[in-house]
């Protein structure tokens, strides 16, 4: 028989799932029932811990594996392999609206929830996340392409402030909601949790990069992936997870490294 034991010690079994209504949960001795539907309409997939009699995980609705496999394996497989540079960014941009779609679609999900965790009480991680993403990333276009470094704002100051503008709201964003909550909030049962769904996270969006064909795309979305994926998930902040999406982005495209992430290092 599976059970469901909710973050609070309340315990209740599947069996008696149907008393979360209201006409059930009336009466002084269904309080445990009412706590219990309570802790589990808060914390709809991490709250709650599902087991079954013999340690066994549950058995997942199929339909979530697909949604799964084609939005974060399928589709950067074909954008790499399989589109010309032409319709690429058009698929791109049709996964992205279908992804966000699915996540407020998602039971339990309110845009209310990307607003918690706060950004400020994070400031001291903030500032060293820069300060290493900047080393790391003039070290390698020193060592990489010289000649880059510094060129974007330089030669192109107007076309450098739009994209400073612009990159957290159309490109950071939609990324985050794709590749954080989405992907935690209605698949958070199809990964394994804690350490290994972060490494996971950023495989995954790796290779959502995969179109660009180059290895510092692979290596610096990976190291990202993580970072925010912990952001997400461990601290619980999805204000924190976009601040450094967005400022390691600001970062790349300033020092030079932003040549191996624009459409024009798209392999044709």
């Amino acid at each position: 028989m599976l059970a469901i034991r909710p973050t609070t010690g309340r315990h209740f079994t599947a069996d008696t799932a149907h008393l979360c209504v209201p006409e059930a949960r009336k009466g002084k001795r269904n309080r445990p029932i009412r706590q219990a539907c309570r802790a589990q309409r808060r914390s709809p997939g991490r709250g709650t811990r599902m087991s079954g009699t013999g340690g066994a995980a549950p058995r997942l609705p199929w339909p979530r594996w697909i949604e799964f496999l084609g939005l974060f394996v399928a589709t950067p497989l074909v954008l790499a392999l399989a589109l010309p540079p032409s319709a690429m960014w058009g698929m791109l941009a049709a996964t992205t609206l279908l992804g966000i779609g699915l996540l407020f679609l998602t039971p339990g999900f309110s845009p209310r929830a990307l607003l918690r965790g706060g950004l400020l009480r994070h400031w001291r991680f903030v500032l060293l996340y820069v300060a290493v993403t900047t080393t790391i990333a003039l070290v390698w276009i020193w060592l990489e392409r010289p000649s880059a470094m510094f060129s974007f704002p330089f030669y192109s100051p107007q076309s450098w402030l739009m994209v400073m503008l612009l990159y957290p709201v159309l490109s950071a964003l939609p990324q985050e909601l794709l590749f954080r909550t989405l992907y935690f909030r209605r698949y958070g049962h199809l990964i394994p949790h804690g350490g290994t769904g972060i490494v996971v996270n950023g495989v995954i969006f790796s290779a959502a990069h995969l179109m660009y064909w180059n290895l510092p795309a692979l290596v610096l979305t990976f190291l990202g992936g993580c970072i925010y994926a912990w952001a997400y998930e461990r601290r619980g902040s999805f204000p924190l997870a976009l601040a450094l999406h967005a400022l390691g982005g600001q970062i790349m495209f300033t020092t030079g490294m932003g040549t191996y992430f624009y459409h024009g290092a798209v392999p044709t």
